[in-house]
């Protein structure tokens, strides 16, 4: 039952951050906070849980956007994938590793749906490839801020599982 209040919490919190405190970052520089916390879940709890996460927080972000449909979902299921699959290597609260993972986990990101768009209209399509310094610092400010959201979500974690684990 912890789990799932867990999960559910973290679902809440992940869409908060990244649809209403994401909106108030400075200078049109908002991380993709959804991102962290698919990649802490790939990290602490296995493959699996990251790729759900993904794909969940995926068709999420698709239904508030004008993307393609299905896009993001697809691009977090795969990243959770495979963040999931380096859990046995990476310890969660090893920070290189956090901002490391972050970063490759942010330009898969933005090539995945770079080709996404890529089929779906080539026009629109260089001008997404064309970076931006403002998509240079959202990458940068991700993998900075990373290691902070990875402490917030093990306090969560800690809080929620092991706090109704010891009311027993």
């Amino acid at each position: 039952m912890a789990i799932f209040l867990y999960y559910a919490l973290v679902y809440i919190f992940a869409c908060i951050w990244q649809f209403v405190l994401g909106q108030f970052m400075p200078f049109d520089v908002y991380p993709n906070f959804i991102l962290v916390v698919i990649i802490y879940m790939g990290l602490t709890r296995g493959t699996m849980t990251a790729q759900t996460f993904g794909f969940i927080l995926g068709i999420t972000w698709d239904m508030f956007s004008t993307d393609v449909f299905g896009s993001r979902a697809f691009m977090f299921t795969i990243v959770g994938y495979f963040v999931g699959k380096f859990s046995k290597d990476l310890h969660a609260s090893n920070i290189p590793a956090q901002m490391i993972l972050t970063f490759c986990a942010s330009v898969i990101v933005w090539l995945g749906l770079g080709l996404v768009y890529l089929a779906s209209s080539p026009a629109e399509s260089a001008a997404y490839f064309a970076m931006t310094r403002v998509d240079i610092y959202r990458i940068m400010v991700l993998v900075l801020v990373s290691p902070v959201f990875f402490a917030s979500l093990k306090f969560l974690e800690g809080l929620i599982i092991n706090g109704l684990a010891e009311r027993r």
